[in-house]
């Protein structure tokens, strides 16, 4: 994933990109590792849809709004600013 934000572009905003996507695929590669076991809680389900939901929310505003206006967004969204 970090490659392929390299290859686009090289900015700050994509490189975060990549990376939390990187990084997300390890922990979902950890996570069906551990989904097969008998301890794993049966909540997972809904706790894996709003982990996905929040990390595309979170992640998708890195593609268009450069770095300068990504804490100024993310307050925002969380309602600190409007």
């Amino acid at each position: 994933m970090m490659v392929i934000a390299l290859w686009h572009d090289i900015t700050w905003p994509l490189v975060i990109f990549g990376l939390c996507h990187g990084v997300g695929l390890v922990v979902h590669r950890i996570y069906l590792g551990l989904k097969g076991s008998a301890t794993f809680p049966q909540w997972h389900d809904h706790a894996s849809r709003l982990i996905t939901y929040l990390f595309v929310t979170i992640s998708f505003p890195l593609l268009f709004l450069p770095i300068n206006k990504l804490a100024e967004f993310y307050l925002a969204m969380i309602g600190l600013r409007g």
